[in-house]
């Protein structure tokens, strides 16, 4: 609980600009949001889903055709015709739907910016697991040194005659618990070092320089100390710009913006498809070059994707 508190803190502080005394974590977090292979393969999805929200309004192919004829009767008449051809929504669809693209860019870039929020908290919270288990070590070892320095004063009076068996198994006893706890507590902490080094990509950091494959110390990585964090006075205001500018809720929103776009594009796709061309006709003995118009009713072609747009702007909202 303390942890979390600690941490909730920390990020109103930083969002509101107050400098604490320089640590390890920062370095650290740098490096894992450079290193880190669930954020390099987050941004390429991003990336992919923003390209393909712009292909949805891209044009459609032209098309060229030709057709040779020649009479059956003589084979030596022959026609000819060419047409070159480009058809096209209605033009306001087309700025209906990049308005819609920029709110879903939009929602993209909030997204991505949570889930670097949910990476960088998780590497900070085991950086604090690390400080905690590498002072807990630190007492560990101290009361380990003071438990042998005891048996091994209390074997020699043993020997003496000075004290009996009974105390010196209770100290014997006391320095395996202590041993023990000794033992588990560093196990912990090689295994928060290890998954710090999972979280950075598996290369090594450059604070410690470490050899590739080698878990670095809390010490080579300076996470020995915990970061002074002054608290201010009153966090209600700072607590509610931070809700103002959480990252997921405008990745929401802006979620739901495109959702309402969505439906005031399919409403205009019951506008008519345009089509402008050049057509070329040998029939008349001599070249005839022409344009041609054309329209497209979308009469079965946007049946129910009204309804549908609504139905997920819903679910969204």
């Amino acid at each position: 609980m303390n942890k979390r508190f600690f941490i909730f803190s920390a990020a109103i502080l930083a969002f509101a600009g107050m400098s604490a005394q320089t640590s390890g974590i920062d370095a650290v977090l740098q490096q894992i949001e450079a290193n880190n292979k669930e954020l390099q393969a987050n941004f390429h999805l991003i990336s992919s889903q923003k390209l393909e929200s712009k292909t949805n309004n891209n044009l459609p192919d032209p098309t060229l055709s030709y057709a040779h004829l020649w009479d059956s009767k003589n084979s030596d008449e022959t026609v000819g015709e060419m047409v070159i051809s480009q058809s096209f929504d209605f033009p306001t669809l087309y700025a209906t739907r990049g308005k819609m693209n920029r709110l879903k860019t939009n929602a993209l870039d909030a997204q991505a910016t949570a889930f670097r929020q949910q990476i960088l908290l998780q590497a900070k919270e085991v950086c604090l697991d690390i400080i905690m288990l590498q002072r807990q070590q630190a007492l560990l070892d101290e009361r380990l040194k003071n438990a042998e320095e005891l048996s091994a004063m209390y074997t020699r009076r043993l020997e003496t005659g000075d004290a009996n068996a009974l105390e010196t198994n209770k100290i014997n006893l006391e320095l395996l618990n202590v041993r023990t706890e000794a033992r588990m507590n560093q196990t912990a902490l090689n295994n928060k070092l290890k998954e710090l080094l999972v979280l950075n990509g598996n290369q090594p950091f450059t604070p410690g320089r470490p050899m590739p494959g080698v878990t670095p110390n809390a010490q080579a990585l300076g996470l020995t100390e915990y970061p002074a964090v002054p608290l201010p006075t009153d966090f209600r205001p700072l607590a509610d710009e931070l809700l103002a500018s959480d990252p997921t809720l405008q990745s929401l929103q802006g979620e739901s913006s495109a959702a309402r776009k969505q439906i005031s594009a399919s409403k205009q796709g019951w506008l008519p498809k345009l089509e402008l061309g050049y057509r070329r006709n040998t029939e008349s003995g001599h070249p005839l070059n022409g344009v041609v118009v054309g329209f497209s009713f979308p009469l079965f072609e946007n049946r129910n994707k009204v309804k549908i747009a609504k139905t997920q702007a819903l679910n969204i909202d």
